[in-house]
């Protein structure tokens, strides 16, 4: 797990999600986009950023990755077990 501290954290407005489809209204800011890892072979990380609900500027950052074949750690890791939205199937 790695921890840092949000307030110093920039994330660029391009990459603020202002809704997304089915999504309820939140009272939280959301980002996603990709951080580039290696410019000369082109690859990159995606991610997804929701900041915390409450006083998020005093809130930990926690940086989270699971997954493999046939698990998908957004659709599992990031909202049914540590996100903060709960998918209800349909």
């Amino acid at each position: 797990m790695i921890m840092v501290d949000t307030g110093l954290m920039l994330l660029s407005q391009p990459d603020r999600i202002i809704q997304l489809p089915g999504q309820p209204r939140v009272g939280f800011q959301q980002f996603s986009g990709y951080v580039t890892v290696d410019e000369k072979k082109q690859r990159a990380l995606f991610y997804y950023f929701a900041e915390a609900e409450t006083d998020p500027v005093s809130k930990p950052l926690v940086l989270w990755l699971n997954g493999g074949p046939g698990c998908s750690s957004l659709g599992v890791g990031a909202f049914s077990e540590n996100g903060p939205f709960r998918p209800n199937g349909q």
